[in-house]
């Protein structure tokens, strides 16, 4: 009995040592993940190139976007900015890519709000999750959406253009670029918004939709602000109303949807950035900081107005919060309208 409890004595003393040994491997590893973080923000990032990835080819809306921000953000980060252009399925083949990078700091994905959060209710079988799979670095800036008619439409207001399309249910058509993209949905949210009843032409792709709305062949477009300008300025468009939620300043005179009777109503692109999800909080404050400083330089402000995005620096907190209403809005669209892309 004395050596059965001589043993039970030196068992209880070994997982003791076990377990003194385990707190102290936690200890440890806590202390390196807090050392890690501290020498994030001492100033060890970035010590590298960073890696912007864009999800769309280049020369469209983000890729363009992408690239006026690359060179002043590059400044205020310190390292250099490399454009990674991943195209294909919506955008969400370079969201992917993003989502399961290394959460270092050193790969991050340029968004457009709309497309990346309506993805999750488009594809079946997303394999990340647009809000979750994320880290909100900051805003860019927004875009204002504008409904516009073929000059023949005989409606000069939003009032109007509900009115006609009320009296004559599913002859009014609308153009988009494909089912699931950004135009359809900003047409399924004013239809759903509204109450009336238009009818949707997809398209493959923004330039055939706007062709056969310029010649008539279709009536009616819910686009941004930048690519129905010259047409709305030469006549062949007439532009209804603003579809974001303060006017444009490239149309000063056109109300919104909220000043016409729809509070809530927004369609808008809002451009901000992101990195994977794990990212070091003092990155992502470096990186907002650093977002902020580039958009308060007035070169780039004004370059950015140039394709017709407003700059609207924000902290990453109130982008997140913005992901997160962008991705309520239009999951719920995408419900109620049975929309799936194709």
């Amino acid at each position: 009995m004395l050596v059965q409890n001589n043993h039970t004595g030196d068992s209880m003393i070994t997982i003791g040592k076990r377990r003194y040994a385990g707190i102290v491997s936690r200890f440890v590893l806590a202390f390196l993940v807090a050392a890690s973080a501290t020498a994030f923000a001492a100033g060890s990032y970035p010590d590298r190139p960073v890696r912007l990835v864009v999800p769309y080819p280049p020369g469209g809306g983000n890729d363009v976007i992408a690239r006026m921000l690359a060179p002043e953000l590059a400044k205020t980060v310190g390292t250099q900015i490399v454009i990674d252009n991943r195209p294909g399925a919506g955008g969400t083949i370079g969201s992917n890519f993003v989502a399961r990078a290394e959460p270092d700091g050193y790969t991050l994905l340029i968004i457009n709000t709309l497309p990346h959060t309506a993805a999750a209710g488009l594809y079946k079988e997303l394999p990340y999750d647009p809000v979750k799979d994320f880290e909100a670095i900051g805003m860019i800036g927004t875009v204002p959406y504008m409904l516009a008619v073929n000059s023949s439409v005989p409606a000069k207001t939003v009032g109007q253009f509900i009115a006609l399309a009320r009296a004559k249910p599913g002859a009014i058509t609308y153009e988009s670029a494909g089912i699931g993209s950004a135009t359809h949905l900003a047409g399924e949210f004013f239809k759903s918004a509204t109450g009336v009843n238009l009818l949707h032409v997809p398209y493959k792709g923004g330039g055939p939709g706007l062709s056969d709305l310029l010649s008539g062949h279709v009536q009616a477009t819910f686009e941004n602000v930048a690519v129905l300008t010259p047409y709305v300025q030469h006549g062949t468009l007439r532009g209804l109303v603003i579809t974001s939620s303060k006017r444009s300043p490239l149309f000063p005179d056109l109300p919104t949807m909220a000043e016409s009777g729809y509070p809530g109503f927004e369609v808008a692109g809002h451009f901000g950035l992101v990195a994977p999800r794990g990212t070091p909080a003092p990155v992502i404050a470096q990186l907002s900081q650093a977002l902020d400083k580039a958009l308060a330089d007035p070169k780039l402000v004004k370059l950015l107005a140039t394709q017709g995005v407003e700059a609207q620096p924000d902290t990453s907190a109130a982008f997140a919060a913005l992901i997160q209403a962008e991705s309520a809005k239009w999951l719920k669209v995408i419900k109620d309208a049975q929309i799936k892309a194709q």
